[in-house]
């Protein structure tokens, strides 16, 4: 016993729960979208038949409009995996929706002529490329605007040179004579009771940040060791950071609260070992960037790999459109589109 149920996209399409027993899904047709042939196919090709093999069938007829119409789908189908796979950079991509279609490629198609499937396909292959052409634009928009800011950092790293060489050898002179700090205003109790620099340092940060109210934002200086002073300061949270007469240096607490007095001194300390090699890590970085702007000057002297092809399936597009008579057929609309407009002006 064979029981067959025949219905449209529309009335057994999502929501439809046939699939226990389908054994084959049948499309006569391509309407609609790729989501459309999906829901059909869904139908049966889902969690809960008791088959583990069913078939899925396509009817189409030779030399007719259907090579036009699976065209299309098979153009959007690309695009929308395309986009949901962020497998490229895609912006935007035009709805290649049967609308756009003339007269005079619905009686080419009916007639059977294969240019109208050389058409199809070269349709599509143009589209790919454009889209193409148009991320590589986009792409050397980009490199462009990574070049300039490289070359702004540049100027910056040189123009703070001098003075990130003279705060490490400040570093280097007071790793080798000891460490001083002297706070801003006396001592608070639990500071004055030790000798240890990094714990005066943190307790001296943790006595001023209990005054700091929690909602109040800005800075507040802890003190100095050497010329470099130590900063509390809040924008959302709490955080500490080291200022010279050159730079501002951030002290990365690495999980540490504040409420630890002992590591919060020796993160300031870290820190301030670090600013010994400063000059030469951003000497590093300089390079780096240099390079870079070097390789972005010979990406943009490459023009589009694709350019030939583009430009040959352009040509060969006209010419299918021209044996087609399309371009009479669009030439007609738009006069027909400019004289109706010219009534409307001159009414």
């Amino acid at each position: 016993r064979v029981r067959v149920l025949r219905g449209s996209t529309l009335k057994m399409g999502v929501g439809t729960n046939v699939q226990k027993g389908l054994k084959a899904v049948h499309q006569i047709g391509a309407r609609g979208g790729p989501a459309d042939v999906e829901q059909r196919d869904g139908r049966a090709w889902r969690a809960g038949n008791q088959f583990e093999e069913i078939e899925l069938t396509r009817y189409v007829t030779e030399g007719s409009f259907d090579a036009y119409v699976w065209s299309l789908l098979e153009t959007k189908a690309r695009f929308i995996d395309q986009i949901m796979s962020s497998s490229t950079g895609l912006r935007t991509v035009e709805d290649l929706a049967m609308g756009a279609l003339t007269f005079a490629e619905i009686k080419a198609i009916a007639s059977g002529n294969p240019l109208v499937l050389e058409k199809a396909t070269v349709d599509a292959e143009v589209l790919k490329l454009t889209v193409l052409q148009d991320q590589w634009q986009q792409d050397r928009w980009t490199w462009s605007n990574r070049a300039r800011g490289n070359e702004k950092e540049i100027e910056y790293i040189e123009k703070k040179m001098g003075g990130l060489m003279a705060d490490a050898e400040e570093v280097r002179q007071a790793i080798a004579t000891g460490w001083t700090f002297k706070p801003r205003g006396p001592l608070c109790a639990a500071a004055s009771m030790t000798d240890d620099v990094a714990l005066q340092i943190g307790e001296q940060v943790l006595e001023l940040s209990r005054s700091v109210s929690e909602h109040e934002i800005g800075e507040w200086t802890v003190g100095r060791v050497g010329s470099f002073r130590i900063i509390l300061a809040r924008r959302f949270d709490l955080e500490i950071k080291i200022d010279s007469d050159s730079a501002s240096y951030s002290v990365d607490r690495k999980g540490t609260r504040i409420t630890s007095a002992a590591g919060t001194g020796e993160l300031v300390l870290a820190r301030l070992r670090e600013l010994v090699e400063e000059p030469k890590r951003m000497a590093a970085l300089a390079q780096r960037l240099q390079r870079e702007i070097e390789d972005i000057e010979t990406r943009l002297q490459n023009g589009f790999e694709h350019e030939e092809k583009l430009n040959s399936l352009l040509v060969r597009q006209r010419a299918i459109e021209a044996e087609l008579d399309l371009d009479k057929d669009q030439a007609g609309t738009e006069a027909s589109v400019a004289v109706e407009t010219t009534a409307k002006e001159e009414a």
